[in-house]
């Protein structure tokens, strides 16, 4: 069952690094603890699969869900992949973007896409705020810190984070 959303929740963006030492970017969802950040348009679908099925012998199973552990950066490629290639189909120009791996318009200029990024520039005020709150410096943590202090003010919020 899929289903379209048309707009993106606010994020922070954290710089992490791999096993072999390539570096790529992480988006954690944020919202400020004196209100939400606006969400930016982003059209993007949400798929859900149902975790139950019933067999020929009557007996139920499920998915055995250890099988996706770190899958889900590699179905993320896939799908802007597909996006991409559809989308040249269609005579647009796209590429990689340098920074999230993720499709990007050419004819999109820059200042247009950052216009249209309050939710990651909100969200990363808001989490620089928390972080003096709590009396750090965002800029000083490392990436596995920023992500605690991120689900941490999360689940303060009630709010999922999709790390947690």
């Amino acid at each position: 069952m899929s289903f379209d959303h048309y707009t993106a929740r606010p994020t922070v963006e954290v710089i992490k690094t791999d096993r072999s030492g390539q570096t790529y970017t992480e988006l954690h969802t944020f919202k400020s603890a004196g209100g939400r950040v606006a969400g930016d348009m982003q059209l993007h679908t949400h798929t859900a699969v149902f975790n139950a099925v019933l067999t020929e012998s009557g007996r139920i199973g499920g998915l055995w869900f250890d099988q996706l552990d770190g899958r889900v950066k590699e179905w993320g490629a896939l799908y802007q992949a597909y996006l991409a290639t559809n989308l040249r189909k269609h005579g647009v120009e796209v590429v990689p973007d340098d920074r999230t791996e993720m499709a990007r318009l050419v004819a999109v200029p820059e200042r247009v896409t950052e216009h249209f990024s309050k939710r990651t520039m909100g969200g990363t005020a808001a989490a620089r705020a928390y972080a003096a709150e709590q009396g750090l410096d965002w800029d000083a943590l490392d990436a596995n810190r920023k992500i605690g202090l991120l689900n941490r003010a999360c689940r303060i919020q009630g709010v999922r984070s999709p790390t947690t």
